[in-house]
């Protein structure tokens, strides 16, 4: 493109701009900046999770914005900004956190070390409050199923039966009943953090990711609560350009289906 540019320069000023770029220092602009598209386009793919890669594509760009002996003064001035500005303006939640660690591939974070006892923290806060739900479920359909079981004889014989309480008064009114604890309750996620996959094929679709659905799938039993985490966090999408897409196809579609539509009034 850049050479084609002369034939469509009729504005002699125009001209004088072009004949004054530095095509060498043009050329390192652009090969800098080849690696921010490709990770531009690689949280907007959705046939397959994509929320994992976040975070260590930062980091990448983060590392790719280190300053080398032989970059010219404006490839380091551009570095040192757009490393700024990835630091400063890309936030990372507690999302993509678990998600990275929920990687089986990634949960190393040898990329950015110092953001994966930060990451075991969230995954932690996330696991703890899964087994709350669980423990309230069970409990919940204890009462239920010792209330149908009920022996009608047993109960008062007073004029008035008391009202039975609300599933919900049952489970914030009775106190839960203390469940045998392990000496370590986060023993699965340490298994999992310290199991070594990497042995794991690459996704058939994606030469650079693995299947993360299908490993997940396949190691449900071994741990069965992440696996439910895993299940959550895989349906997060990494941006909005997927559902950004889908309200431009159906637009297209709209407008095409009204130019029919007047077609056929005319």
């Amino acid at each position: 493109m850049y050479q084609n540019l002369p034939e469509v320069l009729i504005n002699s000023n125009a001209m004088e701009n072009y004949n004054a770029i530095d095509k060498d220092l043009l050329d390192d602009i652009c090969n800098f900046l080849e690696p921010f598209q490709d990770v531009i386009n690689a949280p907007s793919k959705d046939r397959q999770p994509c929320l994992h890669r976040v975070m260590p594509h930062r980091q990448c760009l983060i590392k790719h914005c280190y300053q080398k002996e032989a970059d010219s003064i404006v490839i380091m001035q551009l570095k040192s900004f757009l490393a700024q500005r990835i630091k400063n303006d890309w936030y990372i939640n507690d999302y993509y956190r678990r998600a990275t660690i929920l990687h089986s591939k990634l949960k190393n974070f040898e990329l950015c070390r110092d953001a994966k006892e930060r990451s075991i923290d969230v995954l932690k806060q996330k696991y703890d409050k899964l087994e709350l739900n669980n423990s309230l479920t069970q409990k919940i359909a204890s009462n239920v199923l010792h209330n149908n079981n009920a022996n009608p004889s047993q109960t008062s014989t007073t004029a008035t039966t008391p009202k039975r309480k609300s599933l919900l008064t049952q489970c914030f009114d009775s106190k839960l009943t203390n469940q045998p604890q392990s000496s370590n309750s986060y023993q699965e996620i340490e298994n999992y953090l310290n199991a070594d996959y990497n042995d794991i094929p690459h996704n058939d679709d994606d030469l650079d990711d693995i299947d993360i659905l299908s490993f997940w799938q396949e190691n449900w039993h071994t741990f069965p609560q992440l696996a439910k985490l895993a299940k959550i966090i895989c349906a997060i999408p990494a941006s909005n350009t997927i559902v950004e897409r889908l309200f431009f196809q159906q637009q297209k579609m709209l407008s095409q289906t009204k130019e029919c539509v007047c077609n056929l009034r005319r």
